[in-house]
């Protein structure tokens, strides 16, 4: 049975918004509309409708560019009516070939922090012998009107690793998580 919906109509709007892949701009901010963040809302989830990835771009204002396969993508505001303020970017799933390789990267093209990265690369391979999660904020070089931050977790129980890339932009933005002194 078809719907008609609100929830159909954001789950269509989601499916537009990704569907040639999403570039946000960072020196012209994007608008509620252009990220499918619903009306009388302060977040939302975008997600392509098989749960496959979905590119993403955020180009920052100094020329610096993200290019992520985004499993998700978490939309969030200051409130129900203000312009977005902040993605979440989550990569899912991958090896721990891979995690070196998405975090090599972000040291050369983010500036992330060299030493934070080489830190929980070398914790990894320990945190199989002990119980709980291993998760670290990794900064970049982007900690001003524009920030980001690499969320990175692997689960102990699943022995899945994720990276979410944490974008914040905006003067009234909150510090993103991980970013504090």
């Amino acid at each position: 049975m078809e719907t008609t919906g609100p929830a159909d109509a954001e789950e269509r709007a989601a499916e537009r918004v990704l569907a040639e892949g999403l570039v946000v701009d960072l020196a012209d901010p994007p608008t509620r509309e252009e990220l499918a963040l619903p009306d009388g809302v302060s977040s939302t989830v975008l997600q392509t409708e098989d749960e496959t990835p979905a590119e993403v771009t955020v180009r920052f204002s100094d020329g610096g560019e993200l290019v992520v396969p985004a499993y998700a993508v978490v939309v969030d505001s200051l409130g129900p009516e203000a312009p977005p303020t902040s993605l979440a970017l989550a990569r899912v799933d991958l090896s721990p070939a891979e995690l070196a390789d998405v975090l090599a990267s972000a040291v050369a093209e983010l500036g992330a922090d060299e030493a934070a990265v080489a830190a929980y690369l070398d914790a990894v391979p320990r945190a199989g012998s002990r119980e709980g999660d291993l998760i670290r904020a990794i900064p970049t070089r982007y900690d001003g009107r524009e920030e980001l931050v690499l969320d990175v977790v692997t689960t102990q129980a699943e022995g899945r690793i994720r990276v979410n890339y944490l974008v914040a932009w905006g003067e009234e933005t909150a510090p993103v998580p991980g970013s504090e002194g």
